[in-house]
């Protein structure tokens, strides 16, 4: 038994409950995803729990996540009773999780190799320059972008001040020269006004 949730009479495999049904009202439950839940979780909002349930949905051949029960109404003769995913799921969840991984990893690679390609050409450096400027940065994506502007603004020579102009050009002495005197293209006050 996995997930019991309340359905209507006619639902296959429902039966009644004997605890939850009064005189007046009968309640039907019927279980569900037997053998294929995964993982079990309850979010905690400000004034009300959700309890969710991860399970193999066969027909998709993926997994899912379902709400079973929630604070937020009468839900109480739903329940999960425990992760009872067979050694079959749990491996063709590990093979999904794995799969989706990858295709991650590689919409990422994607990702970064078109990023690269559009500031290479935005500002005429080589792909190397490009590499050394993110990694002096410490990969920090909010300098780099500013950077970036910097170094597009110079290559295509549309300045509007003469201080944004001598800042471009003291970055791009930073970049290229093979052993900086200083860990930071600009000071602390220079990053501040850019």
């Amino acid at each position: 038994m996995s997930i019991i949730t309340m359905c209507d009479k006619d639902t296959p495999g429902a039966y009644k409950s004997d605890h939850w049904s009064s005189e007046t009202s009968d309640i039907y439950l019927h279980e569900r995803y037997e053998g294929r839940v995964i993982a079990l979780r309850e979010i905690n909002g400000y004034n009300d729990s959700d309890f969710y349930a991860t399970v193999w949905d066969d027909e998709t051949e993926k997994p899912k996540r379902i709400e079973y029960a929630s604070t937020r109404g009468w839900s109480y003769p739903n329940h999960a009773t425990f992760v009872d995913a067979t050694d079959e799921v749990i491996e063709k969840y590990n093979e999904y999780m794995a799969h989706q991984n990858r295709l991650s990893r590689v919409r990422h690679k994607l990702s970064d190799r078109r990023k690269l390609r559009e500031d290479r050409i935005a500002t005429g450096l080589t792909v190397k320059l490009i590499r050394r400027l993110d990694f002096r940065l410490g990969h920090s994506n909010d300098h780099y972008e500013v950077c970036i502007k910097l170094l597009r603004t110079r290559h295509n020579n549309s300045f509007r001040s003469d201080f944004r102009r001598n800042l471009a050009e003291q970055l791009h002495t930073w970049l290229t020269d093979d052993e900086p005197k200083f860990t930071s293209p600009f000071s602390r006050k220079q990053w501040m006004y850019i």
